[in-house]
C-alpha cells in the first residue's frame, strides 16, 4: 500500500455541514483501505459495519464503568468513534445522515413524554 497524502482527504471544520462531514469521514475510510478486501479477501459488509458501531458503544460504556472519576477525553473519543462510524456507514449506503437526523429530531419533538411506556 502506498502512503496516503492527508491533503487528498477532506478536512472537517467546525462550521461544515453534517452531510459534508459524513462525506469526509467516508473518504478517509476509503483512503485508509477499509473498503478494500483484507488479506483473506473479505470485504466488510454493512451489517458488520453496524456491529462495529455497537462495539464502539461498548467501549464508551466501559469508560463509564471504570472506577473513579470519568475520563471525559477517553469517553468523548469513544462517542466520536460512534458518530464517525455511523457517518461512514450512512455515506457508504447512500443515506443523507444530515437530513435523517433533522427529520427524526423533528418527529421526536412531537412525541409524548417517554413515549412507548418503557422504563429505559
Amino acid at each position: 500500500m502506498t502512503d496516503i497524502d492527508p491533503e487528498d482527504i477532506p478536512l472537517i471544520r467546525f462550521f461544515d455541514r453534517v452531510s459534508y462531514m459524513a462525506y469526509a469521514v467516508h473518504e478517509n475510510a476509503v483512503a485508509h483501505g477499509f473498503y478494500r478486501p483484507n488479506e483473506d479477501g473479505h470485504v466488510v459488509t454493512p451489517a458488520e459495519r453496524l456491529m462495529l458501531i455497537v462495539s464502539e458503544c461498548s467501549e464508551a460504556l466501559e469508560e463509564l464503568r471504570k472506577p473513579g472519576d470519568l475520563d471525559r477525553d477517553a469517553f468523548g473519543a469513544e462517542l466520536a468513534d460512534i458518530v464517525i462510524r455511523t457517518m461512514d456507514l450512512a455515506q457508504s449506503m447512500g443515506v443523507d445522515i444530515e437530513c435523517e437526523v433533522v427529520a427524526k429530531h423533528n418527529k421526536n419533538r412531537l412525541r409524548p413524554i417517554r413515549h412507548g411506556g418503557k422504563k429505559l
